[in-house]
């Protein structure tokens, strides 16, 4: 079995994903992060287009206006004009944003639940190994 086989068992088998993902769907999550990232990149600070939420995510204008639509209509996204009336832009709303952090928050607890149960192995493995050693003595 190589490592890649047991990385694809560890997360098919042993760690419930969906689970993790409670407060909004994994699929949005990552649009949300995504649109964040492009914000916090823009000179602006405050606003992006899809153009540049479509261009970070390597995928058409279409397929980011699709999802777009659906975060907006889950709450999650406004559409805004911006100040010369020429082009429209995207602003997480509150909900999405307070979602996000709750998101945030159980990824970095089951992690951390993770590594404790790696570094809980390992100890285990560890003790095993100097057990078998030292009887070989």
């Amino acid at each position: 079995m190589g490592a890649g086989t047991s990385a694809e068992e560890f997360f098919l088998k042993s760690v419930n994903v969906e689970s993790i993902f409670e407060f909004i769907e994994r699929t949005d999550y990552l649009f949300l992060y995504s649109i964040k990232e492009c914000v916090e990149k823009s000179d602006c600070h405050e606003r992006v287009y899809l153009s540049e939420v479509a261009e970070y995510m390597k995928l058409s204008i279409p397929e980011t206006s699709k999802m777009v639509k659906s975060l907006e209509n889950k709450g999650y996204i406004i559409w805004k004009l911006d100040e010369k009336k020429e082009r429209t832009y995207l602003v997480l709303t509150n909900k999405a944003i307070e979602l996000s952090n709750c998101q945030k928050e159980k990824m970095i607890e089951a992690y951390e639940k993770i590594i404790s149960n790696i570094q809980k192995v390992r100890s285990c493995v560890l003790r095993k190994y100097r057990l078998q050693n030292f009887r070989s003595c």
